[in-house]
C-alpha cells in the first residue's frame, strides 16, 4: 500500500493496491526471528504512514523487544510521530530521489519534495534519530552534492546513499532512469568521503563499496545466520535484497509462519561475491552477491522445516 506511485518502485506499490500483510502474520513470524538472535526491524513499503495496522505492528514488535527503524516518503506524518511520542519507533528516514523538480517528477506529485524536507523537521522536533535514504541514479548523481548540502542543513543525524536497483517498476525502463556503472559508484563513495568531512555531524552511509576495500571488508561467515532478510509485500521471504531471484526464497510467511528454520551462509556464496566486485571499480555488494547467488543455481541458501 502507498499513496505514492513512483516511476522506480521495487515494489510496484501505488494508491490503487489495497491488500496488506496482516500485522498478526508479520509478529508470529518475527518472534522466531527474535529465538534466532535477529534483534533490529526496518519497515518501509509501501509507505508504512498508510499501512492500516502499522501501530499494532510496532506495539508487537517492541513487546518483542525489536529496534525498530521506519522509512517514509514524508507526505502524511501525523500516525508515525505519534509513534515516536510513545517511544515506538526508535529511527525514522525520509526517502528523497533528487532535487525537488526530479524529485516531485519520479513520485508523481507536485509539493512532495517540499513536504518530505517539512517531515524532517517535524521528526527532528520529536527528539528522535532521524535520517534521509538517497535513491541515487545515473540521473541524479551530478545533483547529490548540492541536495546534501540541503538535507544537512536541516541538522538531521544520517544520511544514505542508496544507489538505484533496476527491479519493479524500475525494470520496466518507463521510468528512463539509469543503475550506476562501477566508475559511477566509485565517484559516489569518494563523494561521501567528502561529505563526511563537510558535515562531521551527520553520519553518512553509501551502499556501496570500493574494490580495495574488499579484502578487508568482514563478510558473513560460513555458520552465520543469513541478514538481512527481506519480507515482501506478498509475504515472500528472500534473502540480501528485493530483488534476488524468486527461486531462491525461503518461504512465505503467510503460508508457512510456524514451520521456517533457516540454514547458514554457504562460504561459497560469499567469497565469489567477492571475485566479482574486485573485477570493477565499485560495487553495490549486495546487488554482486545477489548476481552470484543467481549464477551458483540452486544451492541451498535456506529451507523450510
Amino acid at each position: 500500500m502507498c499513496n505514492f506511485r513512483c516511476s522506480h518502485c521495487y515494489s510496484q506499490s501505488g494508491p490503487l493496491q489495497e491488500s496488506f500483510l496482516p500485522a498478526n502474520t508479520i509478529l508470529q513470524f518475527t518472534s522466531k526471528l527474535k529465538a534466532l538472535g535477529y534483534t533490529r526491524i526496518s519497515i518501509s513499503g509501501g509507505e508504512p504512514s498508510v499501512y492500516p495496522e502499522i501501530e499494532r505492528l510496532c506495539k508487537g514488535l517492541k513487546d518483542q523487544s525489536y529496534g525498530i527503524s521506519v522509512i517514509s516518503n514524508g507526505w502524511q506524518t501525523r500516525r508515525l510521530l505519534a509513534l515516536v511520542k510513545l517511544g515506538l519507533i526508535d529511527e525514522i528516514s525520509v526517502s528523497f530521489d533528487g532535487l525537488p523538480v526530479q524529485h516531485d517528477k519520479i513520485r508523481g506529485r507536485l509539493g512532495s519534495f517540499k513536504r518530505a524536507i517539512l517531515a524532517v523537521s517535524e521528526y527532528l522536533d520529536v527528539k528522535t534519530i532521524v535520517g534521509a535514504v538517497v535513491s541515487v541514479s545515473g540521473n541524479n548523481l551530478q545533483h547529490i552534492p548540492n541536495l546534501v548540502d540541503v538535507l544537512a542543513a536541516t541538522d538531521l543525524d544520517r544520511i544514505q546513499l542508496h544507489p538505484l536497483a533496476l527491479t519493479g517498476r524500475a525494470a520496466s525502463g518507463q521510468s528512463g532512469l539509469r543503475d550506476l556503472d562501477g566508475h559511477q559508484l566509485l565517484a559516489l563513495l569518494i563523494n561521501v568521503r567528502i561529505f563526511q568531512e563537510l558535515y562531521p555531524n551527520v553520519s553518512f552511509h553509501c551502499d556501496a563499496v570500493a574494490s580495495e576495500q574488499l579484502a578487508h571488508l568482514s563478510l558473513p561467515k560460513k555458520g552465520d545466520l543469513i541478514s538481512p532478510l527481506v519480507i515482501t509485500e506478498t509475504g515472500n521471504l528472500l534473502p540480501i535484497s528485493y530483488d534476488l531471484d524468486s527461486r531462491f526464497s525461503l518461504g512465505n510467511i503467510c503460508q508457512h509462519s510456524n514451520q521456517f528454520s533457516f540454514s547458514r551462509w554457504h562460504i561459497e556464496r560469499i567469497e565469489t561475491a567477492r571475485g566479482r566486485c574486485q573485477k570493477a571499480p565499485a560495487s553495490t555488494y549486495y546487488a554482486e552477491l545477489t548476481s552470484a547467488f543467481n549464477e551458483l543455481g540452486n544451492e541451498e541458501i535456506g529451507v523450510i522445516a
